[in-house]
């Protein structure tokens, strides 16, 4: 598959927009980041277990990761 940097682009904003909004609680932001990955996964064929991930761009895995991290967890305990 071609790399599309256009939409890695647009995912990286769409990010951003939510990373750094007070309009969102954290359960809602961690909806959308579900749903970014979501949209990575499909797109760039990105793979259920990270060993198997060696043929993602890693520009498409840095973001993916970075976007999992934003997640917070700890607003379910």
């Amino acid at each position: 598959m071609e790399f599309d940097e256009q939409y890695l682009t647009w995912i990286k904003e769409e990010f951003e927009k939510i990373q750094f909004s007070n309009d969102y609680a954290q359960e809602e932001k961690n909806r959308r980041y579900a749903d970014l990955m979501t949209n990575l996964e499909s797109h760039f064929s990105i793979p259920m277990f990270r060993e198997d991930a060696d043929q993602v761009d890693q520009k498409v895995f840095d973001l993916y990761q970075e976007i999992s991290f934003a997640r917070g967890f700890s607003i379910y305990d």
